[in-house]
């Protein structure tokens, strides 16, 4: 337990850390997702209403607006950003599950079940080639994310942060397009990450306003919740291994320049 508490705060003093890495940036806000996030200077941002606006990029890197339009539907991506060569990208996912429905907000989870989901979760992450490099559990304002990285292939890396909000699933991922993390991009990602803010974070999750109430709750009921978190969560991984036995969902990098 000790060792679990160590490892959320020295990620949440990395991510704190991280908020001054951007000398110049560009704030991006989506209302309909109800999450905002501050990107790096020179990013050029696409969400799915201003795909025409943005023609020109997106048929640089290969694309037509139709196919591009189809792959964000496809792999529930709300916002892509990228730099001006393709070579660093960073994406927001928004999709619902059975347990993002049944807990609502991950921060509903205690450390035991938390730590539980983190390893199951990253086993399909290393399958078919793919490398884990890390994995941790972190913590920005009121949300708490399960944090991987991944080498793919030996070509690109990719760092995902995934969370509960108000029964959502949220993951922003942030990827570049060579075979390690350079000093300046985990800079650049972790600020990224830090300067992510989820507009539901801030409600209470089933612990928090009732918490006197559900010390009161029966033994057999307790028993009973925790039985339903377990099926919950293995309802998320199942959810997460077919994103990834899915052809080009996860991950779900856009084509891009390799060093």
């Amino acid at each position: 337990m000790k060792k679990f508490v160590c490892l959320i705060i020295c990620v949440v003093i990395a991510f704190a850390g991280a908020v001054t890495a951007f000398a110049d940036s560009i704030a991006y806000e989506n209302v309909k997702y109800g999450f905002s996030v501050t990107l790096p200077d020179g990013f050029l941002v696409i969400d799915r209403s201003t795909l025409s606006k943005n023609s020109e990029f997106i048929e640089k890197i290969g694309y037509s607006v139709e196919s591009f339009s189809a792959k964000l539907e496809q792999s529930n991506i709300v916002m892509y950003a990228a730099d001006r060569d393709n070579s660093r990208q960073v994406q927001v996912k928004h999709w619902e599950s059975d347990f993002s429905k049944g807990i609502g907000n991950l921060s509903a989870l205690d450390d035991e079940r938390l730590a539980t989901a983190l390893a199951t979760m990253a086993k399909p992450l290393s399958a078919d080639g793919n490398s884990l490099i890390n994995s941790a559990i972190g913590e920005v304002g009121n949300s708490v994310y399960l944090c991987y990285t991944v080498q793919v292939d030996g070509k690109f890396c990719y760092t995902e942060y995934i969370t509960v909000v108000n029964g959502y699933c949220y993951s922003l991922v942030y990827y570049n397009s060579s075979a390690e993390f350079s000093a300046e991009e985990i800079k650049e990602r972790d600020a990224v990450i830090a300067a992510l803010s989820i507009s539901g974070a801030e409600s209470d999750s089933i612990w928090g306003s009732y918490g006197l109430s559900l010390r009161l709750i029966s033994a057999v009921l307790l028993i009973a919740a925790v039985v339903f978190a377990v099926y919950l969560i293995s309802s998320f991984v199942r959810d997460i291994r077919n994103r990834h036995n899915s052809p080009e969902v996860i991950p779900d990098h856009i084509k891009m320049k390799y060093k």
